[in-house]
């Protein structure tokens, strides 16, 4: 009794059945081909988020020291803490503090990393928060924040409100 036969073809005149050379080329040109698509997406998609990441640090050190100035964070009944965010150290974004608003004190600065491959742009190296008010000590300030052909400007505005675009 003969068994029967799974395969598709018949194989009784000897040839063998398999993927030529050039299917295999055609095949491994397409996956290189969606490979070299996936990695420059991945790319860019990651140039984006650092990016984004670098706003959203900088907006929230800036929400941050207002809401602490407001709140009067560290100073006493008598005495008015104000809170700023530093703009001007080459490798970190530095949230401080000023005792009595004049005196800064190292020991209570919040350090964030800076990425190299953004550009900061600011005429006003510091942003002071008063206290209690959170109003800006200037008339107002802008923060741009530039990577290749990205560009995200944040503006304080006198009475200390935070906006970017």
């Amino acid at each position: 009794m003969k068994l029967p036969s799974t395969s598709t073809r018949d194989n009784t005149d000897g040839q063998d059945f398999g993927f030529t050379f050039v299917e295999v080329l055609i095949v491994l040109a397409l996956v290189g081909f969606i490979s070299a698509v996936a990695i420059i997406i991945g790319i860019d998609s990651y140039a984006r988020y650092a990016f984004r990441s670098q706003v959203d640090a900088a907006t929230g050190l800036l929400e941050k020291a207002r809401s602490q100035a407001i709140n009067n964070i560290g100073g006493k009944v008598d005495e008015q803490v104000c809170h700023g965010v530093k703009f001007d150290d080459p490798s970190n974004l530095v949230l401080f503090r000023l005792s009595d608003c004049t005196t800064h004190d190292p020991a209570y600065d919040f350090k964030v990393e800076k990425s190299k491959a953004v550009d900061y742009d600011t005429i006003t190296p510091e942003i002071i928060f008063s206290p209690l008010s959170g109003q800006i000590q200037i008339a107002e300030a802008n923060i741009t924040l530039t990577q290749g052909s990205k560009s995200v400007t944040i503006t304080i505005n006198h009475e200390g409100g935070i906006n970017w675009q």
